[in-house]
């Protein structure tokens, strides 16, 4: 096919994408957690009805993968707020876009593939990383949350006033997900599957354990203070042996992940400034196999090293 007919396809539907993205972002109403939350089915039901027509098209077309509902999930755990259609739409529409730059500015369809492949996983890229960081602070406030749900306990406040409290009192993002169980019983969930809800949504074995204690002691009866108050000491332990275990191998983690990015990173530099010497690496023949065997190498070792720095505990 030839390239110019290339290019103008992935023109038109960089721009068609770009022109979606925009009016999404700045005419589409998106509403907070809390106030989805809030909404009976009635008016959720209504808000769908008057969505733009736009934005039913590319719901119903991304809705029918199965993607779109774990990378929604994921969106909500990373506290983004946008819906998996905003994000592929943008994902979609960068992806095309920087791609079309370096293929015009190389000349090489083989640069533009990779550019675009190189924002499309840093999209996916950001979006663990918020997650993962925000999982990380949700589990560092956790000590302080069941340090103050026992004093409430013990000052004689109910499990319900003990979480209000928390709400309340506790930054983001404990205070919006306790926040949100609150909200959830006012809608007709009891406590416990609020709680369940909770542990679903956040992914954290410390907060399952909490979780497990309190439908335990409901069913069982016994001191929940004094049942929170060991298992808080467990988590502060376990937050303290995972910050050394991480600071004994960060050199380590680092240095795998330079090793393994540097091929691609010099491969991307040399085919900008000598596209000509890169691409004897894809000519007819066996030279095609040096490429795919030192993508094949790096990866397995980026792999391996990242296994070997897991500690479970």
């Amino acid at each position: 096919m030839n390239l110019l007919l290339i290019i103008s396809l992935l023109v038109s539907l960089a721009i068609l994408c770009t022109a979606v993205a925009v009016r999404h972002w700045l005419e589409w109403t998106r509403v907070s957690l809390a106030a989805y939350v809030d909404a009976t089915e009635a008016e959720r039901h209504q808000r769908q009805r008057n969505r733009p027509q736009a934005k039913q098209v590319m719901e119903s077309l991304f809705g029918r993968l199965a993607y779109t509902e774990r990378l929604q999930h994921h969106l909500s755990l990373a506290d983004i707020k946008m819906t998996a259609t905003e994000f592929l739409t943008f994902r979609i529409a960068g992806s095309l876009g920087l791609g079309l730059i370096v293929g015009i500015a190389t000349g090489m369809i083989l640069a533009a593939l990779v550019a675009g492949a190189l924002v499309w996983f840093a999209f996916g890229f950001h979006v663990r990383r918020k997650r993962d960081k925000r999982l990380k602070l949700f589990n560092a406030q956790l000590g302080d949350v069941l340090n103050l749900l026992v004093t409430s306990l013990r000052a004689g406040f109910g499990l319900t006033q003990a979480l209000a409290s928390v709400s309340t009192e506790m930054p983001s993002p404990a205070a919006d997900e306790f926040d949100r169980v609150l909200k959830e019983t006012m809608l007709g969930y009891s406590l416990h599957e609020a709680l369940d809800r909770l542990v679903e949504r956040i992914g954290s074995e410390d907060l399952e354990l909490v979780a497990t204690s309190i439908h335990i002691q409901a069913e069982v009866g016994g001191n929940l203070a004094e049942v929170l108050e060991n298992i808080a000491g467990t988590i502060r332990a376990r937050i303290e042996l995972d910050q050394k275990i991480r600071s004994l191998t960060s050199e380590q983690r680092y240095s795998g992940t330079m090793l393994a990015g540097l091929p691609f990173l010099l491969a991307a530099v040399i085919s900008v400034i000598n596209p000509g010497y890169m691409m004897e690496l894809i000519q007819p023949g066996w030279p095609r196999l040096i490429p795919v065997a030192v993508a094949i190498m790096s990866i397995s070792g980026y792999l391996l090293m990242r296994r070997m720095m897991s500690v479970d505990y």
